[in-house]
Order: C-alpha cells, then structure tokens, then sequence
C-alpha cells in the first residue's frame, strides 16, 4: 500500500469530509440572506447577526488568500448586530475548500462601527503550518484536481453508493496497523474498546 505524506493525507481528509457535508440534508435556514446549498449546515443554525457576519466572509473571503498575516480585508458594518465568533467557525466548517485558513487564530475586531477579521495575534500568520501565499496557488490547483478527479469517478443517483464510493477512496489513501489496536504491554490480547 503506497504510503502519503500527511500533509496529502490531511488534505484527501479534508476533501472527502467537504465531499460528505455536500451530501447531507441541511436545516432550514432562519431568515438567511442567502440560501444555505448542500453543506452549508452551520449557517441556518446561526443568529441572524451572524448569518449576516457569515455571508461577509462568504463574499470575501477569497482576498485572505493574499495576505497570511492581515485578514482585515474581510469586513462590514453590521446591520442586524454584533457579530461574535460563532460566523468565522461555522463559515470555515462549512467551507472545507479554504483548508490552508486556521479559523482559530480569527477574531472579529470592531473599528467606528465596521467589523473587520483580525488575527488573534498581530502580525501572525493566520494561514496552517505549511502553507504560504507563495505556494497557495499551486496547493489549491492540486486540490481542485483532486476534487474532479474524485467527482468525475462518482456513480450518480444512489446516495449509499456515492458514500461507499467516498469511504473506497478514503481507506485506500490510510494504512493501519493491526498492533496500533491491541495491548501496548501483550501481544496477541484483542483489541480494547473505546
């Protein structure tokens, strides 16, 4: 079985999960500005002031990709209130495609009535280890191959065979070790449960 670098891993991780999400039933949102697609399952379940702090994001957030350290391209005067962290974690959980982006080092910082992403910590990269506004473009090529490769192999109509399709292609990109499982100290004791 070929082996992959984690950082392949994380990213084929990250595409079935994004695949997945876009398969699931979504709640209906509550007085959204836009209609929630497949996947989107965070957002109806924000408050209004959120969803509005959501759709911000949603319309710019392709300018984070050209700065790592200053994500105050990303803002709006809220017309429906505060916005607090909940809009940054749900719109990044329903939007896997921007994977070099960690959410965690996000906040919302307020300036005479404009919203704006800051990072948490001045002038840090808001970006995951590994990843640069130098190689971004390249990264994001690849995994958008990726993406129609993967899409471009689907069986169509039946949902349980789209997902057999989706966890095929998952398990064959992992190894496991038997030995991972069972007793540190004895070999050949059964698995334990968790």
């Amino acid at each position: 079985m070929p082996q992959f670098s984690p950082l392949k891993r994380c990213l084929s991780l990250l595409l079935v999960c994004g695949v997945l999400c876009g398969l699931l039933v979504v709640p209906p949102a509550q007085a959204a500005s836009h209609s929630p697609t497949a996947g989107e399952a965070f957002y109806g379940q924000l408050s209004s002031a959120n969803q509005e702090a959501y759709d911000a994001i949603q319309a710019q957030v392709e300018k984070l990709a050209e700065n790592s350290t200053d994500p105050s391209a990303v803002s709006y005067t809220p017309t429906q209130g505060n916005p607090d962290g909940a809009a940054i974690f749900a719109f990044f959980r329903d939007h896997p495609e921007y994977f070099w982006i960690d959410s965690s080092k996000l906040v919302w910082s307020e300036s005479n009535g404009q919203w704006s992403l800051s990072s948490k910590i001045t002038g840090e990269s808001f970006f995951y280890e590994g990843f640069d506004t130098g190689t971004l473009s390249s990264v994001r090529a690849e995994f958008e191959a990726k993406v129609q490769e993967i899409i471009t192999g689907m069986p169509g109509g039946d949902r349980v065979a789209q997902l057999r399709y989706l966890n095929t292609g998952l398990l064959s990109t992992m190894s496991i070790t038997p030995w991972v499982w069972a007793h540190p100290t004895t070999p050949g004791v059964p698995p334990a449960a968790f």
